[in-house]
């Protein structure tokens, strides 16, 4: 019987999305919601650059991509960013081209780093099973393998890799991913809107349950033995500060209810939305916000200049 394992499981998430609708209606909602969240995204070192793709027209900032062609719409997010909007796009979205389910866990200080491990396991089932998806490995002196099983025309594949020496150019990333291994597995084709329509039937706690043990199946399936096992919950970080549920609660607001109250009251009438809140009395005056720039430092209508 599996018992529990000394990782932490740290995430277990939607870490990248790419749907598009095709009507225009849509298009022009998603094209509001992605210049508010380029707000936030952009930096003095990630600027608005052109995208193309498939015919879509558009921009690309951080985290986000946006483009348009004819009536249809693409959006495009990697990162945590695509596990915040992915219930907001979904009931919109008539396709869903690429989604990644990602699970990292903190290895204890005595576990030695699992990525030699792993593509030899790949490798042994590769051997005894030659029409599985065929494993590779991208190696350094520092034992920084990462694992991939299949490639990137398939309909599914996987790596997994050393997030702690992924995040090393961030300082903030590489503190919070120390002694991290990332497990991915990136659906596409007819693989990607069945896995998405799933995800979106299920409660965040159960899609996160959901996704640590996918990622735990697909391994075993190819003869690894990943650090977490399926039964193991998602975990403080160890040495993070345990934050209060207030904090906690905050924190979630801010991820994922501001921006859409804000593409709300941009597209709409303020009172209307905080009364939908049960936030403004009929006899209080309208809360005031402040104008906000636009992707380019103006302010006015985020959508200007798509």
């Amino acid at each position: 019987m599996l018992t529990h394992s000394s990782a932490a499981i740290i995430e277990s998430q939607i870490d990248y999305l790419t749907c598009a609708t095709h009507n225009a209606k849509t298009t022009r909602k998603w094209a509001r919601l992605a210049h508010t969240l380029a707000m936030r995204e952009e930096t003095p070192t990630e600027r608005v650059t052109p995208f193309h793709v498939g015919g879509y027209e558009g921009w690309h900032c951080g985290r986000l991509s946006f483009g348009t062609r004819e009536a249809a719409g693409l959006f495009q997010c990697s990162g945590d960013l695509g596990r915040q909007v992915f219930d907001t796009l979904m009931p919109d979205a008539d396709s869903v081209s690429r989604i990644d389910i990602a699970v990292t866990a903190r290895l204890d200080p005595s576990q030695r780093k699992p990525g030699f491990r792993h593509y030899n396991e790949a490798r042994d089932w590769y051997k005894s099973h030659p029409a599985a998806a065929r494993p590779s490995y991208h190696g350094d002196a520092d034992d920084g393998y990462t694992v991939y099983i299949g490639n990137r025309t398939s309909d599914r594949y996987f790596r997994c890799y050393d997030k702690a020496a992924e995040s090393a150019a961030d300082p903030k990333q590489a503190e919070h991913y120390a002694a991290c291994w990332r497990y991915e597995l990136e659906s596409k084709k007819a693989a990607s809107m069945p896995l998405a329509r799933h995800l979106y039937s299920l409660s965040p706690d159960d899609r996160a349950d959901y996704i640590r043990d996918a990622l735990y199946s697909y391994c075993y399936k190819h003869g690894l033995r990943p650090v977490f096992y399926p039964q193991d919950a998602l975990k403080l970080v160890p040495g993070f500060r345990r934050r209060s549920d207030r904090d906690t609660r905050l924190g979630w607001l801010d991820r994922t209810v501001r921006p859409v109250v804000e593409w709300l009251i941009e597209t709409g009438n303020e009172a209307e939305v905080m009364a939908s809140l049960g936030l403004l009395n009929p006899n209080a005056r309208t809360l005031v916000h402040s104008a906000r720039p636009d992707m380019h430092g103006e302010a006015g209508n985020a959508s200007n200049g798509l």
